[in-house]
């Protein structure tokens, strides 16, 4: 059987195919090739670009961290003071109970010997009043109840009303419960043990307010230096807020004062670890603005039905003109040279578009005002 013969046009034009098809192959092996070269290329630029991410999260981090170290620092001989004024209160309670116990052990001895079985149910009955009835009141209302109880001691009988009345109204006795110390009006060693013993209750509850207050102070550090920046929980956005005021509470037992206004929202979910650092930036920045003396209101309150907005004002000189557009950018500060990093209010900016929000700030003298609207959930 003979092959076909093509005509020699034909020939050519499959000759021209198999050039064609033998070209084209060629060309997409080379496409190949450099889709392979520039797959490997964008796989590494990902991995770079991942690197590079994940090194500018654990620098910002550190950012963080660095800002607000300072901060703390800065709050330190406040937060020291606030620590070692309770220590000191305990320690003069402690010191101070050991002494009167060991005299109240000999005077309930001499005295219930003394007394007669119905005296001694007025005593206890008078005792257990003033134990209720036992608190710190300020130094004003103090005075204004020994100038009372004074006169009125001296009307039933007590032979020196000044020294008694002051005595008791040192541990809030009040007229209103005065008729307990009548059926003892001439027994002054009755009063002193009635007193003795309203005393060291006081004392007991000033060891428990000190402790307390250690206790709210210690919480609040542990809040604030605790380390989860990456964690997005329930964030109760009251609670935090007030523990971060009491890292402040120094201040204003000098010329500063703080007004809060927080309203009882329900939880947002958030970082609280970074919102935590804003609230200490933006307190921290209206303090460092009053040097000493003046006003900050703290609010908290709905804006929408799906956010909330924080409010932090203070009374000081405002930010000068000139600094106002540029107060968010790195290392611009209002502050004098030596306070703070210029990195507070960067932080802050960063930490606010985290959260999908936003962060104003309006300034003029008497008054700045920085507002934070957060999403109820990011």
């Amino acid at each position: 059987m003979h092959e076909q013969a093509y005509p020699r046009s034909a020939e050519k034009e499959i000759t021209l195919l198999k050039r064609k098809l033998n070209k084209s192959q060629y060309f997409r092996k080379r496409l190949e090739k450099t889709y392979d070269k520039h797959q490997t290329l964008l796989e590494m630029t990902t991995a770079e670009l991942r690197e590079t991410f994940q090194k500018f999260k654990e620098a910002q981090m550190q950012l963080i961290q660095s800002e607000k170290i300072s901060v703390l620092g800065q709050m330190m001989a406040g937060i020291a003071h606030e620590m070692n004024t309770p220590i000191g209160v305990i320690s003069t309670a402690i010191k101070s109970s050991q002494s009167k116990f060991e005299a109240l052990s000999a005077s309930f001895l001499k005295l219930f010997q003394s007394l007669s079985p119905e005296l001694l149910s007025l005593f206890q009955q008078a005792s257990q009043t003033l134990l209720a009835v036992c608190s710190r009141k300020q130094l004003s209302k103090r005075r204004e109840n020994a100038a009372i109880l004074e006169k009125k001691l001296q009307e039933i009988g007590v032979a020196d009303g000044r020294q008694w009345g002051k005595a008791f109204a040192n541990v809030g006795l009040t007229v209103e419960n005065l008729d307990v110390l009548k059926p003892f009006a001439t027994s002054p060693d009755a009063l002193q043990l009635l007193y003795a013993l309203t005393e060291m209750s006081c004392t007991f509850q000033d060891i428990d307010y000190a402790s307390n207050a250690i206790v709210k102070l210690s919480s609040a550090i542990r809040q604030y230096t605790h380390s989860d920046p990456n964690r997005i929980a329930e964030t109760d956005l009251k609670k935090e807020l007030e523990g971060m005021l009491i890292l402040f509470h120094h201040v204003t037992k000098g010329n500063i004062e703080i007004y809060q206004d927080l309203d009882p929202l329900p939880v947002i979910y958030a970082y609280t670890d970074q919102l935590n650092q804003l609230w200490t930036n933006l307190i921290n920045n209206a303090v460092s603005a009053l040097k000493g003396n003046g006003h900050i209101w703290i609010r908290l309150k709905n804006f929408d039905t799906d956010h909330i907005m924080v409010e932090v004002i203070d009374d000081g000189p405002g930010i000068p003109p000139d600094i106002l557009p540029k107060i968010f950018e790195p290392y611009v500060t209002s502050k004098e040279k030596g306070e703070g990093t210029g990195l507070g209010l960067s932080i802050s900016r960063d930490i606010v578009a985290r959260h999908k929000g936003t962060l104003e700030c309006e300034s003029s003298p008497g008054r700045t005002l920085f507002r934070i609207i957060l999403p109820k959930k990011i």
